[in-house]
């Protein structure tokens, strides 16, 4: 397996940085572009990196790129939306089709399913990974902030609706936010708090598209992917990140089958 860095531009201009991996013997023209979720760097993030060695394995190149502000990645992560997130897979998958690859496939992790769906009818995909889709921003904004508001509390997917106080909800909307370790200007809620994307990925081919979701994930809860899929793993126990030991093998195989196949 041959191991690269990567280079390109985002649509500000500013470098972001991907790991291209090449197998020794490709078996395909088609290559798998993976995209990081919400302040995550996919160029080290062990599942991005394990998925792409079993590519690999079966003769699939694939690209695992940082989104703007993040890991590798240059540029301002503060004005993140989920339309700066689309320009940047696009910008990615701009790349790999400039360096020789007939077509692409994607998979993507929690917010970048988001990204996946705005861009899904400027990048022909071949097939579609999501895992733990954050697809219904609508309902999730409102969950994390009952969530938030109620730290002493465990809150799950039912309860937001009956806990929710809307007006301080849209109050806090308009705010900056303060994320791990990166500051979110308001665009992002105030463009997301009203927006459902699981229409645009259940009008790609069923066939074509696959879910991997935690049973657990109380970040993402699986009941709030409207989308149905034909193809699904449901890793019990599994959390939002799904790449613990003894975890990641109970998808990463499986996964790797369907993209390149």
């Amino acid at each position: 397996m041959k191991i690269s860095l990567l280079g390109f531009k985002n649509p500000f201009g500013e470098t972001l940085r991907g790991i291209l991996c090449e197998p020794a013997q490709r078996k395909t023209d088609t290559a798998v572009v993976l995209a990081g979720g919400f302040e995550r760097a996919a160029t080290t993030e062990a599942k991005h990196r394990r998925l792409a060695e079993r590519l690999a394995g079966l003769g699939v190149s694939s690209l695992r790129f940082d989104a703007t502000g993040c890991g590798l990645s240059d540029g301002d992560f503060s004005r993140l939306t989920v339309s700066t997130l689309a320009g940047d897979l696009e910008a990615a998958c701009t790349t790999m089709l400039g360096a020789g690859y007939r077509a692409l496939s994607v998979f993507a992790h929690s917010l970048a399913g988001c990204a996946v769906s705005a861009a899904i009818d400027r990048i022909s995909f071949e097939k579609i990974a999501l895992m733990a889709p954050a697809l219904d921003q609508r309902g999730l904004h409102r969950f994390w902030y009952v969530q938030q508001s109620n730290p002493d509390r465990e809150i799950g997917w039912n309860d937001w609706p009956q806990l929710i106080d809307e007006s301080a909800f849209l109050a806090a909307a308009k705010l900056e936010m303060t994320a791990k370790s990166h500051r979110v200007a308001a665009t992002y809620r105030e463009t997301s708090k009203d927006q459902d994307y699981a229409a645009t990925i259940g009008s790609f081919p069923a066939a074509r598209r696959l879910l991997i979701h935690g049973a657990a994930d109380d970040k993402v809860p699986v009941q709030s992917v409207r989308a149905k899929f034909a193809n699904q793993i449901l890793v019990p126990k599994g959390d939002h990140d799904l790449e613990r030991p003894g975890v990641i093998e109970q998808w990463v195989g499986q996964t790797a089958e369907f993209l390149a196949t």
